[in-house]
């Protein structure tokens, strides 16, 4: 059985309340509360408490870093385009177009509260699902919520991504399957929800459909996946697979890139940019990289073979990353609990490892694999009575994969590995693994805030 820790949360102004905490991780608490402990002499999770303060902090400094055009790989993400006609990933900068043309508001406004909210409901679903199922300090860690702040990747649509996956989960939970109109009402909204995230980023359609159609596609009262059962539920999400179809299809041109380029031009005056907006091509980042071909796709994970920095090989580094990311998030618990960690984090990593051959940020991929993998770990086990729990067939797994995967308990000492943990977007080498790490990026945090005093307070907070 998984033991809970009582806790007592104490106010600043003296008033406290107990709270149980050890696999219920409580990501609400404002920055007036602490966390001590109440029974035995125990030690609060300090970890979880630390991560949590870095995600506080980190979270503005990480938005406020990325406003400018220049910033190609994040804010130049969210402004792709329909500007050249239908291209993958254009959803939301044609509605970010509109609205900057119909109200003459920033665009690096608009990306900031969007990043922020999406960010926020991620936390909320994260805390909605795995709320007594999963640590806080694994929750909070480099490997989900603080990664994306750690790594500069927080004004990505990976977040957007993530939430309406979490979404699709938490109305496939709340819907009663014996009603047909309801669940009708839910196959559509899943759709809706998928398909914007694809139209967002197609790499959705990777990593999160195939989960989304075999949970769907369990047949009571055993809750197996049969024929008959698969093809219902690729029925069921048809729609948001056409839309994937179709994102692959118009993937995008040099010339298309370029227009998107020119359609931000026309509206320079909202723009910050240092100069390259009227640049006659966009800079290098997420605008420029529609245009790639597919030779030019694959050929960057391919170089990645042979990387090497500091006499380390970087693939194997990664590899090492990926390995303890797996054991990190088994962690502890009873046979059957981490049998069925095991296999919903290798089944994920199943459907995500493509990601690893056509695209780069391998960074980025193991952030969604494993933040998917905690919100679908979290649906699956709701309770032993829940109509989508698998069949206990699932829960098992062979030997082999026990051996190579045991789980980390992260107890006492253990627990401190994760501080070490650096897990850098993209292009490792040890100098960005160090300053991706929770004991280093307090540092960068202070480099950060010293540029934005020396800019001015009205540089800065301006978009």
């Amino acid at each position: 059985m998984i033991a809970i820790r009582p806790f007592t949360i104490v106010t600043r102004y003296g008033k406290s309340f107990p709270f149980q905490c050890y696999d219920q991780p409580y990501l609400g608490y404002p920055l007036g509360l602490e966390v001590s402990s109440s029974i035995r002499g125990s030690r609060p999770d300090l970890i979880a408490s630390i991560f949590l303060a870095l995600i506080l902090i980190g979270v503005p400094v990480n938005v406020l870093s990325n406003r400018l055009y220049e910033n190609s790989w994040t804010i130049g993400e969210w402004l792709i385009s329909y500007s050249g006609g239908f291209v993958r990933r254009g959803l939301p900068g044609t509605a970010i177009y509109n609205l900057v043309n119909l109200s003459g508001l920033s665009p690096t406004l608009l990306i900031w509260i969007a990043s922020l909210l999406l960010y926020i409901i991620l936390a909320w679903l994260l805390a909605s699902f795995c709320r007594g199922k999963l640590e806080a300090s694994l929750l909070l860690s480099p490997m989900i919520l603080l990664g994306p702040v750690v790594s500069n990747n927080l004004v990505r649509k990976d977040i957007l991504m993530l939430v309406a996956y979490g979404l699709c989960l938490h109305i496939i939970r709340n819907q009663r399957r014996s009603d047909l109109g309801m669940g009708l009402m839910a196959a559509m909204l899943i759709n809706l929800l998928s398909s914007i995230a694809i139209l967002s980023h197609e790499l959705y359609g990777f990593w999160a459909l195939p989960s989304l159609i075999a949970i769907l596609s369990l047949s009571p009262p055993r809750n197996q996946i049969t024929a008959s059962s698969c093809l219902r539920g690729l029925t069921v999400l048809s729609p948001a697979i056409l839309v994937l179809l179709a994102c692959l299809y118009f993937r995008g041109s040099p010339l298309q890139a370029r227009l998107i380029h020119e359609s931000w031009q026309h509206l320079s005056p909202t723009v910050r940019s240092l100069g390259t907006l009227w640049d006659s091509s966009p800079p290098d980042g997420a605008i420029q990289a529609i245009g790639w071909s597919t030779s030019k796709a694959f050929a960057l994970p391919l170089a990645a073979l042979r990387e090497v920095s500091s006499g380390l090989w970087v693939p194997a580094v990664w590899m090492l990353t990926i390995y303890l990311c797996i054991n990190f998030f088994i962690g502890r618990g009873d046979r059957s609990t981490k049998s069925f960690k095991r296999f919903v984090v290798l089944s994920q990593f199943i459907a995500i490892a493509p990601l690893f051959i056509v695209g780069y940020d391998f960074g980025r991929w193991i952030f969604i694999w494993v933040t998917s993998s905690a919100l679908l770990y979290g649906f699956l086990s709701a309770g032993p009575n829940h109509a989508w729990v698998p069949a206990e067939e699932a829960r098992r797994s062979s030997a082999v994969t026990s051996r190579l995967f045991p789980g980390i308990d992260r107890r006492g000492y253990c627990n401190i590995i994760l501080i070490f943990l650096g897990i850098p977007r993209c292009c490792w080498t040890v100098a960005q693994f160090w300053h991706c790490t929770p004991i280093a990026y307090l540092s960068v945090l202070i480099k950060d805030l010293k540029i934005f005093y020396s800019l001015g307070f009205s540089a800065v907070f301006t978009p």
